[in-house]
């Protein structure tokens, strides 16, 4: 979400996006803006754009409500992680069944924000989380801290080494980003500015979201 001095603008991402791939972006935004003030809103929560509690939303899903203008920013890949140390001194795993003898670190299902964060049922409908929050965030760093496996975007573990892949050529999800601005903002200059800004870096960064298969 973002304010500028003079005119209220708001933007909304999930808490992934807004945290590990936006914020540390910001930077060249408001060098180019000078008087744009940013508001960034990195929470697993949908917010109302009918009801101007934001005026640029990205989601995981087309919108529900009226009179939204939307695009498709990217398509990302999922995969299954654990740390290196985890790895090595578990129960090895060779095939999807192996991944029941593995503690999961996952969502909190009966608070799921979107459907499309319902990760485990598409793996494997038998995995119970051992660590569940609604934070992809706190995810990251109980899967850090070797508490267990975690599906996560590959966006996300770019910048964390330790983490590997569980097999990559097997266990591979696709979700979309979609960025959402109300109708009546579409010409208001600098909530123009910003979603074009987010739709360029998200662009810029293609290899990041949709890495090579298996990788």
């Amino acid at each position: 979400m973002v304010r500028a001095a003079a005119t209220r603008a708001l933007r909304t991402a999930p808490d992934g996006l807004g945290a590990i791939f936006l914020a540390p972006r910001l930077k060249t935004l408001t060098e180019r803006h000078p008087r744009l003030a940013i508001e960034l809103m990195a929470t697993a929560r949908l917010f109302s754009l009918s009801k101007r509690e934001a005026d640029i939303a990205i989601s995981l899903s087309m919108p529900r409500q009226m009179r939204v203008v939307s695009r498709r920013l990217t398509d990302y890949r999922l995969h299954v992680y654990g740390t290196r140390a985890y790895l090595q001194g578990s129960p090895p795993i060779r095939v999807v069944d192996d991944l029941k003898h593995h503690p999961f670190v996952s969502y909190i299902e009966d608070l799921l924000f979107a459907p499309e964060l319902n990760y485990l049922s598409a793996v494997r409908a038998t995995i119970t989380p051992r660590i569940r929050s609604t934070n992809l965030l706190a995810q990251l760093y109980a899967t850090l801290a070797g508490s267990g496996l975690c599906i996560m975007p590959t966006f996300m573990t770019a910048d964390f080494p330790d983490l590997i892949p569980v097999l990559p050529e097997r266990i591979a999800l696709t979700r979309s980003f979609y960025m959402h601005i109300h109708e009546d903002n579409r010409k208001v200059r600098h909530i123009n500015e910003v979603g074009s800004f987010i739709a360029a870096e998200i662009a810029r960064s293609h290899a990041l979201f949709n890495p090579p298969a298996g990788t």
